[in-house]
């Protein structure tokens, strides 16, 4: 399931027509936000394949794995995930390009990669 227009995670109209859920592969192509007292949820989430996709999570987004990854951040565009809220995730974050950050008050769990921009 692919973004379509900036917006938060909760709206139908981000993703064309339906809220992602746990078994859904999501493409971020635009600025995502999940809002503050939300609970957002996908098997995994691809970023800079299309698009310069950003998103920030203030509040919750439990990811499963797809072959291993939760979250895979590639491509030649700008692109970051920001983490307010709580980021839970099942499998390895490949950060080939692009930023993540864990703010004050976020909490990442497992822990995020060494590479992670953490501020």
């Amino acid at each position: 399931q692919q973004s379509v227009q900036d917006g938060p995670w909760n709206n139908p109209d981000t993703w064309g027509g339906s809220i992602p859920g746990p078994s859904n592969q999501v493409t971020i192509a635009h600025t995502v936000t999940v809002p503050a007292g939300y609970d957002a949820q996908a098997r995994d989430i691809i970023m800079g394949s299309i698009g310069n996709g950003n998103l920030t999570v203030n509040g919750t987004l439990t990811l499963g794995d797809l072959l291993g990854f939760s979250i895979f951040m590639a491509g030649n565009t700008s692109h970051a995930l920001t983490v307010n809220g709580t980021l839970t995730h099942s499998g390895n974050i490949d950060l080939e390009t692009g930023t993540l950050t864990i703010n004050s008050g976020g909490v990442m769990s497992p822990l995020p990669p060494a590479q992670a921009n953490l501020e």
